[in-house]
């Protein structure tokens, strides 16, 4: 008798949950079941990457930090899910620490919502109805091989390798409607999610400023504007790209030092510290600007005098340089 009840008991506690029907419309979705009220770039996220195309679609995201990207991209894989019985949709991004956050807000919304029963693990998400959502990590794109899935979602985008960006595109192959969405906010002005979004063909593009997100104070973004410097500041919250200038020593000073012209010397020293921020205390000590522009010159002098290289040599010395500064960048 003791073991009938505990079943009866059991099955109670593993009621079906009411029935919900799951809108047409994914903002429908979003506003009526999760109770939350997207940003126009949201819905336009949303509505993108959704669209009744038999080809698939692919979407590249820009947008500033603390914007709800993450957020928005949690209820397009749960909408994805719940709509699509049998899809497979998964999260990727350069750490397993990255995708988590992502998978932990798809976890969040399924456990307070329940819509469709599942099972769930802290990077999984199987439900009955036979869909799944699984977050990754991107840290050995060697190990990626034999995954699928329908729906893509690379969060950071801007900070994947070219060999994960590659091997990402090998899960969509199978797929007979896939779904990319790159989503990220700026960082250098070179690699893939940089040259797609300036000239990728077939992509929609969607920015988001700061202007569109109410939840960011202006305050906030004047604190930030006051803590970070100039390049950092616009690339973080005006969707600026990061350039060979944002650094403390941009490398065309840095060649500039090591070339036989040490003309334009002085010129780009003003402009690397005006970039870093640094341009008001430099000017503050007058000698300490004199000191950095002689011992750039100094450089660009002792540069000058060294016997001339032959062209075999300079090669050699401008490839390793680039290996350093590819390595420095990273």
């Amino acid at each position: 008798m003791q073991l009938r009840t505990r079943v009866n008991r059991l099955k109670a506690s593993r009621k079906r949950p009411p029935k919900v029907e799951i809108p047409d419309d994914p903002v429908e979705f979003v506003e009526q079941c999760l109770s939350m009220t997207p940003y126009p770039y949201q819905e336009r996220l949303l509505y993108s990457v959704l669209a009744n195309d038999a080809a698939g679609t692919k979407t590249i995201m820009k947008t500033g930090r603390r914007q709800g990207k993450t957020v928005c991209c949690s209820w397009l894989a749960y909408y994805f899910a719940l709509s699509n019985p049998g899809s497979k949709t998964i999260i990727i991004s350069p750490t397993q620490a990255q995708s988590s956050i992502m998978m932990n807000e798809v976890l969040t919304l399924w456990r307070q919502t329940k819509i469709i029963r599942g099972r769930a693990t802290a990077l999984t998400l199987r439900l009955d109805n036979t869909s799944s959502v699984v977050a990754m990590p991107g840290g050995q794109p060697q190990n990626l091989r034999g995954f699928g899935c329908d729906l893509l979602l690379c969060d950071e985008a801007a900070q994947m390798s070219s060999d994960l960006f590659a091997a990402c595109l090998s899960f969509l192959a199978a797929s007979p409607c896939p779904r990319l969405v790159l989503i990220s906010t700026p960082f250098w002005a070179r690699g893939d999610y940089y040259n797609i979004w300036e000239r990728g063909e077939g992509w929609t593009r969607i920015e988001a400023l700061p202007a569109e997100c109410k939840h960011l104070s202006t305050d906030y973004i004047e604190e930030m504007r006051q803590r970070l410097s100039p390049s950092v500041f616009a690339a973080e919250y005006k969707n600026s790209w990061l350039t060979g200038q944002a650094g403390l020593i941009p490398r065309d000073l840095i060649m500039s030092a090591m070339s036989e012209n040490t003309e334009n010397l002085d010129g780009l020293l003003d402009e690397a510290l005006f970039d870093s921020g640094l341009a008001d205390e430099v000017e503050d000590s007058s000698p300490s600007k004199k000191e950095w522009g002689d011992s750039w010159t100094s450089i660009g002098k002792t540069a000058k005098e060294r016997p001339r290289r032959n062209e075999e040599d300079k090669t050699a010395l401008e490839e390793e340089l680039d290996e350093i500064f590819e390595e420095l960048e990273e």
